[in-house]
Formats: C-alpha cells, sequence, structure tokens
C-alpha cells in the first residue's frame, strides 16, 4: 500500500463521524466517485454524510435514487473527516475555514493538474477522472467493488472522458472501466441514460443555444450563451446545461469553445473546451479557475457584455495573437 493511501486508510479507520463532499454544481464524476465511497465507508459501519451544495442534475437522478445528498445544514457539527471530492481547489469545496476545523483532517482526493493541495491528506493524480483515482484506492484497501459501485465508478470515468472520446482518456481509463466490467454492471442501460437520453427540455435548450452560438476569429472560436431567461422560456434546469460547451467545439472549425451561464445579473460561470495542444486551463487560471489542458471552467463577475468581450479577448490574445 502506498504511503498516501496508507495515510487515508488509518484516517478513515479511525474516524466514526465522516462527511463526503463533491464539488458543487457537481458533474458525474464528483457524484460518481463521492457515492462510491459513501457506499463503501457505510458498509465500513461509519457514520457518513453525503452532501452536496447544489441540486444533483436529473441526468445524474439514478444515481442517487437510493441515497440522499444532504443539505450542509442537516450534517452534525462533530466530524471526524471531511472528505472532499474531485473539487480542484478549496473555493469549489465550497466550506468555509471554520467548518472545515471542524473536522479531525480534510482529505483531498482530485485528478486536476490545478489543484491547490488544501487537505491534510491529499490525493492528487493527474488521470482522467476521480473515479480512476477510487478505483485504485478500492483495491489498495480490498473494498469490495460490486454492481452498485460499479455503476457509479463506470459513471465518474464515463462522463469525465466523454465517453472515451476525449484527448484524457488513457489506457489507465479503459483498464479501470474493465475492473469494472467484471462486476457485470447493467452497462447499455447506464450508458443511454448518460449519453443518449435528454429532456425535451434539454433539448429545446439545446436548439436555442445552437441558434444563439457566435462564432470569431474566422470560426476557430465559438460562443455560446444562456441567460436565466432562456432556461425559464424552455423549463431547464442547472444540469440540462452540462454538454452545451461540447456541441460548439465538435464544429470542425472551432478550435476554443467558450460557454457562459448567467447565474445572475452580475455573476456568470464560463467553460472553456479546446482541441488539441490549446490549454484552456491557462485561460480559466486567469479569472481563478481550473481544470485540465482541453476542458477548465471559472466564474466572473461583472454585466454580460463586459463579460463576454473579456473572456472573448482572453481567448484571442492568449491563443491566436500571432495570426
Amino acid at each position: 500500500m502506498s504511503r498516501k493511501y496508507e495515510e487515508l486508510y488509518q484516517a478513515i479507520k479511525s474516524s466514526s463521524n465522516i462527511m463526503i463532499v463533491p464539488h458543487k454544481y457537481p458533474d458525474g464524476d464528483a457524484l460518481g466517485s463521492s457515492l462510491a465511497i459513501y457506499i463503501a465507508l457505510k458498509r465500513m459501519g461509519k457514520n457518513v454524510w453525503l452532501i452536496s451544495h447544489t441540486p444533483i442534475p436529473s441526468k445524474y437522478a439514478f444515481l442517487s435514487e437510493n441515497y440522499t445528498f444532504l443539505p450542509l445544514e442537516l450534517v452534525p457539527s462533530d466530524l471526524d473527516l471531511i472528505i472532499g471530492v474531485d473539487c480542484a481547489d478549496k473555493e469549489r469545496l465550497n466550506l468555509s475555514d471554520d467548518y472545515l476545523k471542524r473536522a479531525k483532517k480534510v482529505v483531498n482526493i482530485d485528478h486536476h493538474v490545478t489543484n491547490d493541495q488544501f487537505g491534510s491528506i491529499n490525493i492528487i493524480q493527474p488521470v482522467a477522472a476521480t473515479g480512476e483515482i477510487v478505483v485504485d484506492i478500492f483495491d489498495d484497501f480490498g473494498f469490495e467493488i460490486d454492481k452498485d459501485i460499479a455503476t457509479c465508478l463506470y459513471t465518474a470515468i464515463a462522463t469525465d472522458t466523454g465517453n472515451f472520446m476525449y484527448s484524457n482518456t488513457t489506457q489507465n481509463s479503459f483498464e479501470k472501466t474493465a475492473r469494472l466490467f467484471n462486476t457485470g454492471f447493467e452497462f447499455v442501460d447506464i450508458a443511454r441514460r448518460l449519453f443518449l437520453e435528454k429532456s425535451l427540455a434539454q433539448t429545446r435548450l439545446i436548439g436555442l443555444a445552437i441558434s444563439k452560438m457566435e462564432m470569431f476569429q474566422d470560426e476557430k472560436i465559438a460562443l455560446i450563451t444562456v441567460m436565466k431567461d432562456d432556461m425559464t422560456q424552455v423549463g431547464a434546469k442547472e444540469g440540462d446545461c452540462e454538454t452545451l460547451v461540447n456541441i460548439a467545439v465538435d464544429v470542425e472549425t472551432v478550435q476554443v469553445a467558450i460557454f457562459i451561464r448567467e447565474i445572475t445579473k452580475s455573476f456568470f460561470k464560463v467553460s472553456f473546451r479546446s482541441k488539441g495542444d490549446v490549454d484552456v486551463a491557462k485561460a480559466s487560471q486567469v479569472y481563478g479557475g481550473g481544470g485540465h489542458k482541453n476542458a477548465a471552467g471559472c466564474a466572473v463577475n461583472g454585466d454580460f457584455e463586459t463579460v463576454k468581450q473579456n473572456v472573448i479577448s482572453l481567448v484571442k490574445d492568449m491563443f491566436f495573437k500571432s495570426e
């Protein structure tokens, strides 16, 4: 057992009350990895609370239908261990310093190269998905991976690799997934739910977003924007926005795709996607965000037009200045 895994094992073994925290606005990797850890710790007889700061996207409802993601205020204050999952930095963990001090230790399990090492135990590996790290941890600890856990971890790995089509996909991704297939989980049904099914509202939102898509830099930059009024118009929810930036980057001429979503009139979430050697994590870091070379995100304050122009100018200057 590696030193850091041993440290994690001992921390879990000596803890009774444990809280697991995926990042806010959770995706498939955050949810799947967190839930897999939750199931394993409950089987160890631990008192475990699984929280989510924001609603679970309907796309992943099948994961949580037999489990409860609690709001933070319902978790007891006497915690031995807090485990942050897939949180690139402390800001995405979304817990105050005072709250973190409630726990004897804070564990940070993540795969982002931009991770700020906020934990007292940091398990950071630059693999395609946090789910891959969790498979390793389970194997190291001798935890059983059954159908329920395999469903969670397949969701984690498959979504963060874009159904094994993103450039972050490696031999390790396939090997870990093959390890899960040995359990006989319902692969076809889960894959259909993750990558094919869409609600009517999401389908309408995709159509609206595409109709508003703007192109820049000889069609090498694509911009998709979604305002709160757009969401209301089609009856869309938070999770319905998840794949929009991928639609933009799939345009054959596009090298960088930008997705700007209005949270409030002066606060916006920005997602970047890129192809090849264009490292959009660098653009995200300008605004205090993070992520991966070809997929990153951040939050930006300001009025919409200013945010839009600043982000586009940043991408142009950072990646296309020589043109």
